[in-house]
């Protein structure tokens, strides 16, 4: 309950008034656990860690007046535009995580992995991939650098009335390693030139978890006897999950992986938040033996290790 909008008033709030009820030392979630195939044989991203969520607006204010008589300067809805334009314009640097590179070997190789970690090298893929795979180069440009996304704007009160004031709305994801301070100085140096007002709506710095323990072991061994030669791989999340809170609070090892079989990862990404969302009947029944399958493995691993 309430993931989408943040989880303060699900998972967040269980946290703080029912610690007892979630507290645990393994979780497995949603957030990964996408399995496809290859040359060499299966591959399984699992989502290890996850980057940061730091939602914020920015206000640019103008001079109310005539639309007629459009003011020579202080077009709230200009300042607002070319804000937009000049943070699309110069993106934040690229920086590889050792769970990005996993992710990225996994998706498209090693070489492409070693293309990727070179800043003018990886927007010169990711161009060329956008005119062939949307939807890879959209995974691929998340995964290597913190991302600002305007989502919403507001302005105005009447067409012919030119607004004294223009909001718009950011969703911004940062890499783990990254925060608060990051942001605003990248913000500053991006709109030189530009008046702005700043707010933040909440600040949801990044989540790790450990990737050699029992319930890696578990899922690998899972899948091996399923599917024979699997590569298992850390997944840096560019989405947010419940799974933070727990990992934060509670210390515990907390993995995305609800096991979908993935034909084509592009396809499966695109209808994320998209038109007509689904999975097969097929998956979710495959995704629900394997999680069983695996809980059944870590328990039998934990008893071994107590004995």
């Amino acid at each position: 309950a309430d993931e989408e909008a943040g989880g303060r008033m699900g998972v967040g709030w269980l946290v703080e008034n029912r610690p007892q009820a979630l507290r645990t030392k393994y979780t497995l979630s949603e957030g990964g656990g996408f399995v496809f195939r290859r040359k060499r044989g299966y591959y399984c991203v699992v989502n290890t860690a996850e980057k940061g969520v730091f939602p914020f607006k920015l206000r640019f204010r103008g001079v109310q007046g005539h639309g007629s008589m459009p003011p020579i300067r202080g077009n709230a809805l200009e300042e607002a535009a070319k804000a937009v334009r000049e943070l699309k314009r110069r993106k934040p640097p690229v920086v590889v995580t050792e769970e990005a590179r996993e992710t990225l070997e996994a998706l498209a190789g090693g070489l492409v992995s070693l293309f990727l970690s070179v800043p003018v090298l990886a927007d010169l893929i990711i161009r060329w991939l956008a005119s062939r795979d949307e939807s890879s180069a959209r995974v691929l440009n998340a995964l290597v650098r913190d991302t600002v996304t305007p989502t919403m704007a507001s302005a105005g009160v009447k067409i012919n009335v030119t607004p004294p004031s223009c909001e718009v709305s950011f969703d911004c994801r940062m890499l783990p390693g990254r925060g608060r301070r990051d942001l605003e100085e990248y913000i500053a140096s991006t709109l030189k030139g530009i008046d702005y007002e700043l707010e933040f709506l909440f600040e949801e710095p990044s989540t790790r978890s450990p990737w050699d323990t029992p319930l890696r072991t578990a899922i690998e061994a899972v899948l091996t006897r399923r599917l024979g030669r699997v590569a298992l791989k850390r997944m840096l999340s560019p989405w947010a999950t419940d799974l933070r809170y727990l990992r934060r609070s509670f210390n515990s090892i907390a993995y995305g992986f609800f096991p979908l079989m993935a034909e084509d990862l592009g396809e499966l990404m695109r209808m994320a938040h998209g038109v007509n969302e689904r999975i097969s009947i097929r998956n979710l029944e495959w995704a629900a033996r394997v999680t069983y399958e695996v809980v059944r493995e870590l328990h039998d691993l934990e008893l071994a290790r107590r004995s």
